[in-house]
């Protein structure tokens, strides 16, 4: 059979962040043939992300600390930014990401629009793509930019591009 091409880890990073828990398991994937960490986010700034991920307990981890233990660890990492209103909307926005990424020795990176199923389980968290998602407009000027900007690498199956 085909074996696959990559091999890769999509988290939002929270439990690899906790000092020394998955340390081994980082090792151990490794071995095992894993290449990329693929850190889920919507902002490079801490308290955007905290908003997001963490708003009752106000908790979010330090993000160049962690993509700094990965890398101790030979993985190439991946930021994958999902865009919302109020976060990452605009262009100047995303060039900011981007040399957030090269500062911290980022590898790749995605950026796609916040989507929700036709039929959503959680009618509170669908209102909310439905209230943050970026318009056609918005999503299309930074799509471009980014095109022109960036080294496309691949698509993944879910609409997202790797720069």
């Amino acid at each position: 059979g085909k074996q696959f091409d990559r091999r890769e880890l999509q988290t939002d990073g929270s439990q690899l962040a906790k000092e020394g828990l998955y340390d081994d398991f980082l090792d151990v994937w490794n071995d095992l043939g894993l290449s990329t960490v693929a850190l889920s986010i919507y902002h490079h700034g801490m308290p955007e992300n905290r908003e997001i991920f963490h708003p009752r307990t106000g908790e979010y981890f330090d993000l160049p600390r962690l993509l700094e233990t990965i890398h101790t660890k030979e993985y190439n990492t991946r930021l994958s930014c999902v865009m919302l209103d109020g976060y990452m909307d605009r262009v100047e926005k995303v060039a900011e990401l981007i040399k957030f990424a090269k500062n911290n020795g980022v590898f790749q990176l995605t950026l796609r629009r916040a989507d929700r199923p036709k039929e959503p389980l959680d009618k509170k968290v669908a209102r909310y793509v439905d209230e943050h998602r970026l318009s056609d407009e918005r999503f299309r000027e930074i799509s471009d930019w980014v095109a022109e900007q960036g080294n496309f690498c691949y698509d993944l199956p879910h609409n997202a591009s790797v720069f």
